[in-house]
């Protein structure tokens, strides 16, 4: 975590020197703001990914994205509100006609692991079943900058 930490440190420094900013201080103050707030919360913060400072988005665009990530969530989580809904009706119709809809249960042939199976094997084996860490998840949230510039040098 530590490295985390000094990694986003790092990244914030790098951009301030190429921005050419005088608000180290400020930036460094509301970059560890936003790292305790996730540290309180219990999330581990990691840096993102490695960008090339050339390649890197705009503040601007990096707030549109932003909300269009936003609005496309919200319709994302109510259309699922609403399948989930139909669903409760639709897992209890065998398959017909009905009204103008087919209806059919067909078996797939995507596989899935049997997670009972593997664990009973590595217990029998007395080993511990092999993981590895996800992914880091995006996560957003809206928050009131009074500096304009912030954003844009905590992107480091």
């Amino acid at each position: 975590m530590i490295l985390s930490i000094a990694r986003l440190a790092a990244r914030t420094v790098t951009t301030i020197v190429t921005v050419g900013r005088d608000t180290v201080v400020d930036t460094v103050r509301q970059a560890r703001t936003v790292v305790e707030d996730a540290l309180a919360e219990g999330e581990r913060v990691v840096a993102g990914p490695a960008v090339d400072p050339e390649d890197a988005p705009t503040a601007e665009e990096i707030a549109e994205a932003a909300e269009a990530h936003e609005i496309a969530r919200e319709s994302y989580n109510e259309g699922s509100r609403g399948k989930r809904a139909a669903r409760k009706t639709l897992d209890r119709a065998v398959t017909g006609i009905y009204n103008g809809w087919a209806v059919k249960w067909v078996q797939s042939s995507r596989r899935e692991w049997d997670r009972d199976a593997i664990a009973a094997v590595f217990a029998e084996l007395g080993r511990e079943i092999p993981t590895r860490p996800a992914a880091p998840t995006l996560k957003l949230s809206r928050v009131v900058v009074e500096d304009q510039d912030a954003p844009e040098l905590l992107a480091a």
